[in-house]
């Protein structure tokens, strides 16, 4: 926040806390998605079916005060921390994030080729900007602002 970025800060919580802090937002600001697997295209296909309903309900849900969180994330799982003791294949949570990353540009280009949005907010484990995420994600910002007019002039930080 120091840095001039902004921050938005969500708690689940009673209505009484958040009356006396009116800088956090309640938790069900954000609509949460998230495929809960360690298996790659079991996430994409759940994210595709997450970014094609945003696509349907962007409106109704951006007029009820939600913002859409799309999770580009593997997730480790029991059988994924058994497996990588007991085969000597370890995969953790950085190793998920850095296969989930190496496939997020497919996954951008069919949703731009879609006309799609995907979300109000997209969240990576690890996000290694070396790989190139910085052009995609700005490429995502900018066919935002070709479909809501609203945010042609918002602030991004890539």
């Amino acid at each position: 926040v120091r840095s001039g970025k902004r921050l938005i800060a969500s708690l689940a919580t009673s209505q009484a806390v958040l009356d006396n802090y009116p800088q956090i937002w309640p938790g069900y600001t954000f609509y949460n998605t998230y495929a809960n697997t360690d298996e790659l295209q079991r996430m994409v296909g759940f994210n595709e079916r997450a970014a094609t309903w945003f696509t349907k309900y962007r409106r109704e849900l951006l007029l009820s005060g939600f913002l859409y969180k799309l999770s580009w994330t593997l997730t480790p799982q029991v059988h994924t921390i058994v497996d990588s003791i007991l085969t000597r294949n370890p995969r953790n949570l950085y190793t998920l994030a850095r296969l989930a990353a190496e496939h997020f540009d497919a996954f951008s280009l069919w949703m731009n080729g879609r006309g799609m949005q995907g979300g109000n907010i997209l969240l990576f484990d690890f996000l290694d900007l070396s790989l190139n995420r910085t052009e995609v994600c700005k490429s995502m910002i900018a066919l935002v602002r070709a479909v809501n007019p609203l945010l042609q002039t918002a602030e991004t930080y890539v």
